[in-house]
């Protein structure tokens, strides 16, 4: 491997355990027993919460449709070697289990919708932001193709496994070997995970906001959404963390280390940008295809990157 490269062997491993992970729906485990998210974010969190409850009517009416079906995509990049010596390390940023794929194609597939007939499969490529969800009339909607017999793409239990609390909490010491008996597939994926931390107030979290306030450059600080736009950096960190930091919003996020990403010259093709060289960063996104049931793996297999 030529110096300046990275070893890519734990994101096959990530994208690999966690989509076994979710064919096993040890996400309603993580949630209730390991993150205490019901207890924590649940209460100052109304998206998540709607979400959480149809996942857990579903759960205790019983599916109709027992085939799961996840595209995902773990997103990586790339920063200096700790020690100091030549080549990068592959850190995780994170894994999107919710309209991940199919963008270029989506606009394509009302062709396929037929009027009286069945649907086989839900494909959510909206329906991950709370602006997606203006009146109750959405959530309903989402519980009604939750409950019907289609496979959704993906199940609210695989959006839900796409939280950034989840993502924290399975960084943290003994939560991975809850799930894989393998140390060293284990050492494998933990090495791609950066420093995450829960925020609480009940004193423990108190060590870690200190540090951030005094080097809000050295942070990520992110709520459980998706779609981009809602993380904060630098000042604007500290400035929304000094505000909500004796208040019960402050479980709903998660502070993460900031990749030291190496930047390189490149072009960037977008409508009012010119074509000159620029200081760039790259994030790799490698997608994955899961497809279960309960009892049996059917599909898990990496397809592609970008």
């Amino acid at each position: 491997m030529r110096s300046g490269e990275a070893s890519f062997t734990p994101l096959l491993f990530m994208m690999d355990y966690h989509s076994d992970m979710i064919a096993e729906d040890v996400v309603g485990e993580m949630i209730r027993r390991v993150t205490g998210m019901a207890m924590l974010v649940l209460p100052v969190d109304d998206f998540t919460q709607e979400f959480w409850n149809i996942y857990n009517t579903v759960r205790e009416e019983g599916p109709a449709q027992e085939i799961t079906l996840t595209l995902s995509r773990d997103d990586f990049m790339m920063e200096p070697k700790a020690d100091g010596s030549k080549g990068q390390d592959v850190k995780q940023v994170e894994f999107n289990t919710f309209a991940s794929g199919a963008g270029g194609v989506i606009g394509a597939m009302r062709d396929v919708h037929r009027d009286d007939y069945e649907v086989a499969v839900v494909y959510y490529r909206y329906g991950y932001s709370p602006k997606h969800y203006p009146t109750r009339k959405e959530y309903d909607l989402r519980l009604k193709m939750e409950r019907s017999r289609a496979i959704k793409c993906p199940s609210m239990a695989s959006h839900l496994a796409g939280c950034k609390k989840i993502q924290q909490v399975l960084a943290e010491p003994r939560v991975l070997e809850r799930f894989i008996s393998d140390p060293v597939t284990v050492a494998e994926i933990r090495s791609v995970f950066v420093g995450l931390y829960r925020l609480n107030q009940d004193g423990s979290s108190s060590a870690v906001i200190e540090k951030a306030l005094a080097n809000p450059d050295q942070f990520v600080m992110k709520p459980q959404r998706e779609g981009g736009g809602n993380n904060h950096f630098g000042a604007e960190l500290k400035s929304f963390l000094e505000k909500i930091k004796n208040t019960q919003e402050l479980s709903s996020w998660i502070l993460m280390d900031r990749i030291r990403v190496v930047e390189h010259r490149n072009r960037l093709i977008r409508v009012g940008l010119g074509p000159e060289c620029r200081d760039v960063c790259s994030e790799l996104g490698i997608f994955g295809v899961h497809l279960s049931t309960p009892g049996e793996e059917l599909e898990n297999f990496e397809c592609g990157c970008n």
